[in-house]
């Protein structure tokens, strides 16, 4: 208790300079008081502090940790609102898809998330989606270990087992936090395992510049109730490369990676995409068919030079299919990126090798009213195809820009047009006329912590 009263006199010391040391703020440069006493206090936390008491920061959300940083916990959440605004559709597509392009505002995302660490190696997470276009449940429940290496020895990898994305993709297993467009690529939608099941070990090497990923699932994304695995089982790795990443300079990074994933034991296959919009019904539909195995490949290339970025990935699944043609589906796109102004780069995390949060100089309110906040432009070609030989889906070919507006590094405005064309949409199967066009205005306002 003796030891608590001097935090307490600093905290106090605290609060009644505060009113005068942010009034002074325009008109001196010298460190404020406020400064000298939150070193104070972190000096405490680091030396003195009982070594099973709390910590309270922020860092991208509300975080605990203990003196000895042997116990964490972090709470973190994002909402994403989105308005759609159909702008044109031929009108032979509303009998072709059975939809009427109708607009609306829906909560594409309204997420909140628990994870930490127990004993400095032991972690843990669990998320849950209240609100999301496929409906609420769990997305992220697992445990693991991880980072020890120095007690188990240098062979021993990092491992996770729960229900979580499987490591396929670098648009799938970037975070929706950082998306410089508003929907996953049409490719990434169409072919991505999704989340999953199981098991999975990854390790790094070279200070992260090598990471590699390999993992053992049940072929099924519904996580209510019992998992049972009639749809088969999964094998899914991923093994990234970063040549060039200069240690000086975070804002120029060269990522080569390539994930593979064998579907066993399926018994029915099927690929579908809302083509770059978040809404309505899938526009690219082969249905269910009957099939034994799928092997799907995606190879992954993103440079980032300074303020402009670029991110390409090319997917090819072939089907061991039952009756009819095995088919070979594939898609790719091209994405590009550039920081308008308040902005230095988009980052990239070499631990995760994912692209990772925009940078914002100054945010909005960040130093009273005078931040500005940061602009970006962003835009994407897609293109897939989901026909061969007698297993019919159709093709797209959707083209996507975007401008974003980060009050901060937490929150954003976002505005998107999407335009796509089909060919033989949903294979043909619901109308006479499956060709034609569509297009769309979208407004995300977002938050996440």
């Amino acid at each position: 208790m003796i030891r608590v009263i001097p935090v307490l006199v600093l905290a106090v010391l605290w609060l009644a300079v505060a009113g005068p040391a942010a009034a002074d703020e325009s008109t001196t440069t010298h460190p404020t008081t406020q400064d000298l006493i939150r070193e104070e206090i972190q000096a405490y936390y680091e030396t003195e502090a009982p070594q099973d008491s709390f910590r309270m920061y922020w860092k991208n959300g509300f975080n605990l940790q203990t003196a000895d940083k042997k116990f964490t916990m972090g709470f973190h959440g994002r909402i994403h609102l989105d308005t759609l605004f159909f702008t044109g559709h031929d009108e032979n597509l509303e009998d072709a898809l059975d939809f009427d392009f109708h607009n609306g505002t829906f909560f594409r995302r309204a997420w909140l998330a628990v994870n930490g660490t127990i004993y400095e190696h032991i972690a843990w997470m669990t998320q849950y989606a209240f609100e999301t276009v496929d409906g609420p449940g769990f997305l992220d429940v697992w445990v693991g270990l991880k980072g020890a290496q120095e007690c188990l020895g240098c062979s021993f990898p990092d491992f996770r087992i729960g229900h979580y994305q499987e490591p396929f993709g670098l648009a799938w297993l970037t975070s929706s936090k950082y998306f410089q467009l508003m929907a996953w690529p049409t490719a990434t939608t169409a072919f991505t395992p999704g989340y999953n099941s199981g098991i999975e070990f990854n390790r790094q090497w070279f200070g992260n510049r090598v990471t590699a990923r390999v993992g053992f699932f049940g072929a099924t994304s519904n996580f209510a109730g019992i998992h049972n695995w009639t749809g088969g089982y999964g094998i899914t790795g991923r093994f990234t490369w970063t040549p060039w990443a200069p240690c000086d300079n975070d804002c120029r990074v060269l990522h080569l990676g390539l994930s593979t994933s064998y579907r066993g034991d399926t018994r029915t296959a099927r690929f579908r995409s809302r083509a770059d919009i978040d809404f309505g019904p899938s526009v690219i539909d082969t249905g269910a068919f009957d099939a034994s195995e799928t092997v799907l490949l995606d190879f992954e290339i993103a440079w980032i030079y300074d303020r402009f970025n670029i991110q390409s990935e090319t997917t090819v699944a072939h089907v061991d299919a039952d009756a009819g043609t095995d088919p070979l589906f594939w898609g790719t796109y091209v994405q590009v990126g550039y920081q308008l102004f308040g902005s230095p780069c988009r980052t990239y995390s070499k631990k995760t090798a994912s692209m990772g949060a925009t940078k914002v100089a100054d945010p909005l309110f960040g130093n009273g009213c005078c931040g500005r906040g940061a602009w970006e432009l962003a835009a994407r070609f897609s293109y897939v195809d989901l026909d061969d030989g007698d297993k019919q889906g159709g093709t797209v070919s959707d083209f996507a820009v975007g401008v974003n507006y980060f009050l901060n590094p937490n929150a954003r405005v976002m505005l998107n047009w999407v335009w796509g064309d089909l060919q033989n949409a949903l294979g043909g199967r619901l109308g006479p006329d499956p060709d034609g066009s569509f297009s769309a205005l979208l407004v995300r306002f977002q938050v996440h912590w």
